[in-house]
């Protein structure tokens, strides 16, 4: 979701995630777009991430939400990701 939008709520769970998803894309493509986490899918998803998202945006998203948190009780740190800095490590690569 970071890919669209900068600001999470706290204690995001995965179903509010989803629904959150499927308004987003829906009002891109003015398709009624339904989450589904499986393989057949997966391809769509990043599709439409690529096409109506940005990966830097995403990155710069993430950070801000990590810098929201203090302390190693990571389980607390909901929601937050730190995958854009494995996106960072791959960046470089290319």
């Amino acid at each position: 979701m970071l890919y669209f939008v900068g600001i999470i709520g706290k204690n995001i769970n995965r179903k509010i995630y989803e629904m959150e998803i499927e308004k987003i894309i829906t009002s891109f493509t003015s398709r009624n777009f339904i989450y589904k986490r499986d393989r057949k899918n997966r391809g769509i998803m990043i599709g439409h991430l690529d096409r109506f998202g940005s990966r830097q945006d995403a990155i710069k998203n993430a950070k801000n939400l990590e810098n929201k948190y203090s302390g190693n009780n990571y389980a607390k740190h909901k929601p937050c990701t730190m995958v854009y800095k494995l996106m960072e490590r791959l960046e470089k690569l290319k």
